[in-house]
Parts: structure tokens; sequence; C-alpha cells
């Protein structure tokens, strides 16, 4: 880190702002896993829906046997991209147990949502203070 980004040459306001930021960023790519995931479980249950429809269309001589298959290949490829985009985004030694992950998650994003309030609140009242000083200096002039 170089001598100029150091905490101790900033002032507690630029601090302030540059841990708001980083919490905005972190919550940001958490919030992006997260719905893959939740997507992810929908058409989970969406493709097992279709292949029980498929089986019944298929054992009852309906003709919308044909209409579920496509729909379940659209489904499947659907999570098959979902696969790929969430192995790019998961970290590695993430856990592959799904309800962990989306657990933890879910845990990480309330963190980062408490430490963005935090700090935004702390940005707030350092600019107060600041304002506050602005103002009595005015008026011992």
């Amino acid at each position: 880190m170089s001598d100029y980004l150091s905490p101790e040459n900033l002032t507690p306001a630029q601090l302030s702002r540059k841990l708001l930021e980083k919490h905005k960023r972190i919550l940001n790519d958490y919030q992006r896993e997260f719905k893959i995931r939740q997507k992810f479980s929908v058409l989970n249950e969406k493709e097992d829906l279709l292949k029980h429809w498929i089986k019944s269309a298929s054992e009852n001589g309906s003709n919308d046997y044909e209409k579920y298959r496509r729909d379940r290949e659209i489904v499947h490829q659907e999570l098959s991209s979902l696969i790929s985009e969430l192995q790019d985004i998961t970290p590695k030694g993430a856990t592959d147990e799904p309800k962990k992950r989306y657990s933890f998650l879910e845990e990480r994003i309330n963190a980062h949502k408490e430490a963005i309030d935090y700090w935004d609140g702390r940005i707030k009242g350092l600019s107060k203070k600041r304002k506050n000083k602005t103002k009595s200096r005015k008026k011992t002039s």
C-alpha cells in the first residue's frame, strides 16, 4: 500500500468513505451471487415439475408432451448457464453445499448492510462536525 493511501494519511471522513465504498462493492458481489442462486433454485424446481409433466403426458398420450420437453430443454440450458456463472463468481474454497452457501450469503449481506449504515452515518456525523466548525470560525472572525 502506498504511503498516500495508508490509513494514517487519510482524514477520518476519507477513511470512512473508503470503507463505505468497500462494503458497497462487497455487498453488490454477494447480492449478485445470492440472486443467481435464488434463480437457480426456482429453475431447478421448474425442471423437476416439467419432468413430471413429461412423464405424465407420455403415459396419458397427451399432445403436451413435446411442449413440456421443449420447455425442459430451455430450462436446462438456463440452468447450465447459471452454473457456469456461479462457478465464475463463487470464490475458490466456498462451500459446495447450496443451503450453507445461501445462508452464508444471507448473513454476509445483512452484515454489510449494517456496516454501510454505520459508515454512512459516520460520514454524515463528520460532515456535520465540519460544518459546525466552519460556522464557529466565521462567528469568531
